[in-house]
């Protein structure tokens, strides 16, 4: 679209040269809605650091995101929303080299502790999903409830409930919200598993106490750095943080903000 070139030539996206998702049709991209959401969130945030941090405005800005069409378009938006200087790069990784969601690929332990994980999940999970499972599986077209893919049908079923598109017959509001707040739960439980989140997030936590270390340190400037992801990398982060997460579906456009403080007194960070 119009749009979606104007983004591309405003923040081009430096790194890998295809996105991951580059054959998938029109599914995972980010309509015009999550960007107009993007982008209001970008200009918020940029409200928030002209009263309290004036001084970041003018400070370095680095952009990153998964080599996901929707996530390096979600980092364009935020980006035109917080009126970021133009020709301002989005960086993507090679997927070998991505920390910022819990990489199986790069990290194969991972994809065995996720897999214990899950197994000793198994029962709680069926237990809270036998019965929205059951109604789902005949509605898009599964033959058994167990066959019913968590994620992705929260995933197409949000989105249509979200711009109120037609849903599956059979399925209403309040099934997409179970789904959505079943997927939250499963998602949550793996990552109550400590071997699984100290090797799913642990590498980007590393890098982010080194780059916070720097700054600490006089090693880089201070600035803002933007991070693009998953709605899972928020889950994996904040159970890795040993935060409060309440089991919640993670909402569209959602953050979380990590700032370095400074004692104006002590001069201790």
């Amino acid at each position: 679209s119009a749009a979606a070139t104007e983004l591309n030539d405003s923040f081009p996206i430096q790194g890998q040269k295809q996105p991951l998702d580059h054959a998938s049709g029109v599914f995972g991209q980010l309509t015009a809605r999550g960007a107009q959401q993007c982008q209001t969130l970008g200009g918020a945030m940029r409200s928030r650091f002209e009263r309290s941090a004036p001084h970041l405005l003018v400070a370095p800005l680095t952009a990153r995101s998964t080599n996901m069409r929707r996530t390096c378009a979600t980092a364009q938006s935020f980006l035109a929303g917080f009126g970021a200087a133009i020709g301002t790069p989005v960086v993507t990784r090679a997927w070998s080299d991505e920390n910022l969601v819990p990489n199986v690929t790069a990290c194969r332990p991972l994809g065995v502790a996720m897999k214990r994980a899950d197994a000793a999940n198994a029962a709680a999970n069926l237990a809270e999903s036998a019965e929205i499972k059951s109604i789902l599986a005949p509605a898009i077209g599964i033959k058994s409830a167990a066959g019913v893919p968590t994620s992705q049908a929260r995933e197409v079923l949000l989105c249509l409930h979200a711009h109120n598109a037609p849903l599956p017959p059979g399925i209403y509001p309040d099934i997409v919200r179970a789904i959505a707040e079943l997927d939250a739960l499963e998602w949550s439980r793996r990552y109550s598993a400590h071997e699984v989140v100290r090797l799913g997030m642990g590498p980007l936590l590393h890098e982010l106490r080194e780059a916070l270390g720097a700054v600490a340190t006089s090693k880089r400037p201070g600035g803002i750095d933007l991070l693009a992801a998953h709605d899972t990398t928020l889950v994996a982060l904040l159970c890795a943080m040993a935060s409060s997460y309440d089991n919640r579906p993670v909402p569209y456009a959602a953050h979380l903000l990590i700032e370095l403080a400074e004692d104006d007194l002590e001069g201790e960070f």
